[in-house]
């Protein structure tokens, strides 16, 4: 979302409560976080640094290894 449109937003709200003085303007409290709350995932995850791989629950364990080992040699 543009921070023109939330303001614009903003604007017309505070002139329609400052009309029918004594009404709320119906805006929800909102937060904005520097990163996106982590999302369920039902599966292996292997994070080394700032890197995370997911693969699904039926990845063979060899292949996990694999993955992992190239990880470790990459950090």
């Amino acid at each position: 979302m543009s921070a023109t449109r939330l303001s614009t937003w903003r604007t017309t709200a505070r002139r329609k409560v400052a009309r029918d003085e004594g009404q709320t303007s119906g805006f929800a409290e909102i937060a904005v976080l520097a990163t996106p709350p982590p999302s369920p995932f039902d599966g292996v995850e292997i994070i080394a640094g700032s890197v995370t791989v997911r693969l699904p629950k039926s990845t063979a364990t060899k292949r996990i290894k694999d993955v992992a080992r190239h990880l470790a040699r990459q950090g």
